[in-house]
């Protein structure tokens, strides 16, 4: 059985460790090919995702608010490089920017039976990284990994999750010939239709009205996401359409406890219709019963919350970035980022059309994600490549 340890900024509820938890089950469900141990590292405090790894070990470096503050990152490669000598793997996943550092500092730093450190896969998930969307201090990191990633055998392989990620680090200086395009999985056993989802909904949402025709974002309050663009949408929808619908926000941030967020809905002006719900542990069995899921980021690599939808058989509106339209083809709508009005246009002319036709886009986006961007898919294409990596050395 061969060990694979997982380094991971951390363990909060977001797309990266959503798809991190569904890989590892579905890797181990398939353990007999070839045979995996698998267990994880977050660099910061364990956070609600660790619960969904089920029996996955679970080691955290505690750093805290250390990620930015490079100073302490020395004491951090020191605890994780003693850690992987106490259980030494044979092959180290690096996930996002920060993991990718530590990883491959700690891997040079380590004592490695044989003097042969296991082989390194670095796992990059942004496609946005414009100056007002990333830290400086990360940017400067991004620097150093691009020049790391020249190296040889460091990493051994970059795993993307879009097109768009692969081409914009190239761009940024990475080794154009070691990236590997593997798009996250979707588990679609548990993102599917469901038709006591609209009942669900009704109760979280607090909506007596059977009729009432859901509209939800699956986001978190970050700048990169645009919630904002999102409210603008609903203030441009006409009243006929917003008068039999409830917008439904859901994620991280995106709750009344966010008093920026709370303050933007308690000033617009269809503020009845819209719905906090935060963080859901049941996001699984609420999405199917959504009428039409929207994404209004600025940026990203494959939005998750888009697949998932997609996967429970929701019509999707969003934003043309990354590998978004790739991912929706002919089943939805794709409009330019940042621009409410076309968001608001694209949802009307959804909302408008008979409930039949919108049942059959669903339809063709559940198919497409079974067809693409099924989680098996995604799974045996990680093990081949961990397979491949062991076994040659």
């Amino acid at each position: 059985m061969r060990r694979i340890c997982h380094i991971i900024t951390g363990l909060n509820v977001g797309g990266a460790e959503r798809h991190l938890a569904a890989l590892l089950q579905r890797l181990r469900n398939d353990a007999q090919k070839p045979g995996f141990d698998h267990e994880v590292v977050s660099l910061l405090d364990p956070g609600p995702m660790a619960d969904e790894l089920g029996r996955v070990p679970v080691f955290s470096l505690g750093m805290g608010r250390g990620l930015s503050t490079p100073h302490k990152w020395p004491a951090a490669i020191r605890r994780l490089a003693r850690l992987m000598e106490s259980r030494p793997p044979d092959l180290i996943q690096t996930w996002m920017y920060h993991a990718d550092f530590m990883g491959t500092a700690a891997r040079r730093f380590a004592v490695w039976p044989g003097n042969t450190p296991p082989p390194l896969v670095w796992g990059l998930r942004n496609a946005y990284v414009s100056s007002n969307a990333v830290r400086l201090t990360t940017r400067m990191l991004i620097t150093v990994l691009a020049r790391l990633s020249r190296r040889k055998a460091v990493p051994a392989a970059i795993v993307a999750p879009s097109h768009a990620a692969v081409r914009i680090h190239a761009d940024l200086g990475y080794a154009a010939d070691k990236f590997r395009v593997i798009p996250s999985g979707v588990d679609t056993n548990r993102f599917a239709p469901d038709s006591g989802a609209r009942q669900r909904l009704n109760e979280a949402a607090g909506i007596a009205d059977p009729g009432a025709l859901f509209v939800g974002l699956v986001s978190r309050w970050d700048q990169v996401k645009d919630v904002p663009g999102f409210l603008d949408a609903i203030a441009a929808l006409p009243e006929r359409t917003v008068a039999r619908c409830a917008f439904l926000l859901l994620g991280s941030g995106l709750s009344e406890s966010n008093a920026e967020l709370a303050g933007l809905v308690a000033r617009h002006p269809r503020k009845e219709s819209i719905r906090m719900l935060g963080v859901r542990n049941d996001i699984a069995e609420l999405l199917p019963g959504l009428d039409l899921a929207v994404n209004s980021s600025r940026g990203e690599s494959l939005p998750m919350a888009v697949l998932e939808a997609m996967a429970c058989g929701v019509p999707c509106i969003a934003t043309d970035v990354g590998d978004t339209a790739r991912a929706v083809g002919n089943t939805g709508r794709i409009v330019p980022p940042s621009d409410p009005a076309a968001l608001a246009e694209a949802i009307d002319a959804l909302l408008r059309l008979p409930q039949t036709e919108r049942r059959t886009m669903g339809d063709a986006s559940r198919k497409r994600i079974l067809e693409q961007y099924d989680l098996q898919r995604s799974a045996s294409q990680y093990a081949e490549l961990y397979r491949s990596l062991t076994d040659s050395t």
